[in-house]
């Protein structure tokens, strides 16, 4: 084999090697993204269930208001082809959702069956009983099936959001399991953080039943130190063995938020990012001082931050904080006509001017050193 033919041999395979692996039909199995890709959705009962199909008596169906298509009239029974696996989980006389017509990218499936709770549309709650734990997924599909396919939603760390399809001014938080809690270091050491807790807000108003907060990734506190006032935006688990202390065991560098506190005049409590970030600080100042009473709609820039927060009551937005571009002023352009170009004689001049006046200036500095190599 020629050098020639053995370096291509390697280009090609370095081509396959680093080309990205794609899955059937360039998607990932997702159930959730895939439900609500559906081109239409209906609600029911089931009848009766075999190997292959489960039958479901259709109380209601809707399209998304972002299709151009209409609801499609369906009979008041539609058969759901099953998989064995699938058909397990489910019996005769549960309540469910299904999509018909989603993406050809999930398991060569054209629809998706799930558990609900009842058959209003309002009040429903989407329940997996096929893949138990999703949490945050129940949430976006029983959010989705409550406005019948409104909204666009994106999951990012602990929150959820959602986007109006024919709207798109903001996205909405509708869900986050982080709560902010704030409180005295007591302790700081190499592995281990201990915080005295002396105030919190939590989803939904739950109370904590800790006084104390213990913590190991110390390397956020580098700039704190103990009597120091803090508050860090976690997640909530369970406590240890001592019930009053919550223990937290924070596995990626995004699930935890450091702030500073500082106690204003007017008797509120404000919080700094470490590092600095405005609209971080901005956001939790406010979720603090209503103690997370009301919604927040914000604006991403690129995939790590927001650009813009905004407090929602009612139909109102009230904006909290907004990152102002800032356009650098351009010089104004020179006219060249008012440039005042110097012959050579002139410059020559000058240079000779310049070189007369260094010779003095060294002459002088000559002249001190002798004298006080005299002395």
């Amino acid at each position: 084999m020629t050098f020639k033919k053995l370096s291509v041999i390697i280009l090609i395979g370095s081509i396959l090697l680093l080309s990205p692996i794609e899955t059937v039909h360039g998607c990932e199995p997702d159930p959730v993204r895939n439900f609500m890709s559906g081109s239409h959705f209906i609600i029911g009962e089931v009848i009766a269930i075999d190997e292959t199909e489960i039958l479901i008596d259709v109380a209601d169906n809707f399209t998304p208001e972002s299709d151009s298509n209409e609801a499609q009239e369906l009979t008041s029974e539609v058969s759901v082809p099953s998989s064995e696996w699938r058909v397990q989980h489910f019996e005769q006389g549960d309540n469910v959702v299904a999509t018909f017509g989603v993406e050809d990218c999930y398991w060569d499936n054209e629809e998706e069956i799930f558990h609900v709770t009842s058959l209003d549309y309002a009040t429903l709650q989407v329940e997996d009983r096929m893949r138990q734990g999703w949490g945050m997924d129940e949430r976006v599909l029983t959010d989705f099936i409550n406005h019948r396919g409104t909204y666009n939603y994106q999951q990012r760390n602990s929150r959820v959001y959602r986007q109006h399809r024919n709207n798109p001014a903001g996205w909405m938080i509708i869900h986050d399991s982080t709560s902010l809690i704030l409180g005295q270091i007591t302790a700081l050491e190499w592995d281990e953080v201990m915080i005295e807790i002396w105030d919190y807000v939590t989803p939904d108003g739950v109370e904590l039943a800790f006084d104390r907060l213990s913590l190991h990734q110390t390397h956020r506190f580098n700039d704190f130190n103990v009597g120091d006032d803090v508050a860090v935006n976690i997640q909530v688990p369970v406590g240890d063995g001592d019930a009053r202390t919550l223990t937290a065991i924070l596995a990626g560098s995004s699930s935890m938020d450091v702030f500073s506190v500082s106690h204003l005049n007017d008797g509120n409590v404000k919080v700094e990012a470490i590092p600095e970030d405005n609209i971080l600080s901005a956001f939790y100042t406010d979720l603090l001082q209503h103690r997370g009473n009301y919604p927040y709609v914000v604006t991403f820039e690129g995939t790590a931050r927001y650009k813009s927060v905004a407090r929602l009551i009612g139909n109102e937005l009230i904006m909290v904080y907004e990152e102002v571009e800032v356009v650098e002023e351009q010089a104004e352009p020179v006219n060249e006509e008012e440039i005042e170009f110097l012959t050579p004689r002139e410059v020559m001049g000058s240079y000779w001017i310049v070189l007369a006046f260094a010779a003095i200036g060294v002459a002088g500095v000559l002249i001190i050193l002798v004298v006080k190599m005299r002395k």
